[in-house]
């Protein structure tokens, strides 16, 4: 991972990020475990390409945050655990043909109310594809499009905390 980051003022600064990855397959994933899981000795390692593009911006003498990044991320060979094999009436791995497209936009605030109050919020937009059968692009499953949290602190004291939390997913 290779990071970038611009102090545009005291208030703002600009950060860009460059990374890549590789996962490899679990020991469960190449050898099995389970009676009607049969391992995939072949299973090739996940390989990612991912850049972010950040802003962050403070507000009323650093009360108020605001961060805004947009990513984008190509992963390839991912690894599907849930394929039919139909000889054996089994389930195993194996690596998807093409790439697996996720590009989006996150935005996080972080503000200080009062000495004793502070309230967060986040939201995540995420645009996931992925190759179908018939070589089209289609949305990923299981990768949801929109994730957001609000949550609300009030520390009287060093021993009292009251933290509320609200996700949506």
């Amino acid at each position: 991972r290779f990071e970038i980051i611009y102090d545009l003022s005291s208030q703002g600064k600009l950060r860009s990020a460059y990374g890549t990855a590789i996962k490899n397959p679990t020991f469960t994933e190449r050898f099995g475990f389970y009676t009607n899981f049969i391992g995939n000795q072949f299973l090739q390692p996940e390989k990612s390409t991912n850049w972010e593009l950040g802003l962050d911006k403070k507000f009323f003498n650093s009360s108020i945050n605001l961060s805004v990044t947009i990513f984008s991320s190509e992963l390839e060979n991912e690894i599907d655990g849930n394929v039919f094999d139909p000889i054996t009436f089994g389930y195993t791995a194996a690596n998807k043909s093409g790439l697996s497209k996720r590009n989006g936009l996150e935005i996080n605030s972080f503000g200080k109310l009062s000495k004793n109050v502070t309230i967060s919020g986040s939201y995540t937009f995420t645009d996931s594809k992925e190759l179908d059968l018939s070589g089209a692009y289609q949305n990923e499953i299981r990768r949801p499009r929109h994730i957001s949290s609000l949550n609300f602190t009030w520390q009287q004291s060093d021993d009292l905390n009251i933290n509320t939390n609200i996700q949506y997913n």
